[in-house]
Formats: C-alpha cells, sequence, structure tokens
C-alpha cells in the first residue's frame, strides 16, 4: 500500500499544471501544491520536528490546512 507522500507524487507527476485546491477565488495547481507542502516540511524539519512527533494544527477549512497535513 502506497503512503500518502507517494500518492501525492504520482499525482503531481500526471497533474502537475492542473488545479488541485480552489478554494473561494484561490486556485492552487497540484505543482504549487507540492512546492508548499516541501517548502513547510522543510521548514519543520529546521525547526527539530522529527518523524513520530506530535504536529498540533488548529485551522478551520482552509487550503493551508491540506499543507500541513501533507508536510507533516
Amino acid at each position: 500500500m502506497a503512503n500518502f507522500d507517494q500518492f501525492l507524487t504520482s499525482i503531481i507527476e500526471s497533474f502537475a499544471k492542473y488545479p488541485a485546491i480552489i478554494y473561494g477565488d484561490r486556485v492552487i495547481t497540484y505543482g504549487e501544491l507540492q512546492q508548499r507542502v516541501n517548502k513547510l516540511a522543510r521548514a519543520m524539519l529546521e525547526m527539530g520536528v522529527k518523524k513520530n512527533d506530535n504536529v498540533g494544527l488548529s485551522d478551520y477549512n482552509t487550503p493551508e490546512f491540506l499543507e500541513v497535513i501533507a508536510a507533516a
């Protein structure tokens, strides 16, 4: 069974220029989503977050919610 990262990576390779998230008037493509998730994941690593650490999140149903979940 594939993990979330493998799933997201395979989607991005095929659909990088297509919308992944449409939130109001914001449109985020799969390629942009990958860039944002990677940037956030690197920042989390730099802050000392490690595999199996707990990461808390308090957010509404927004694109950023998905980005944090994917980065974690």
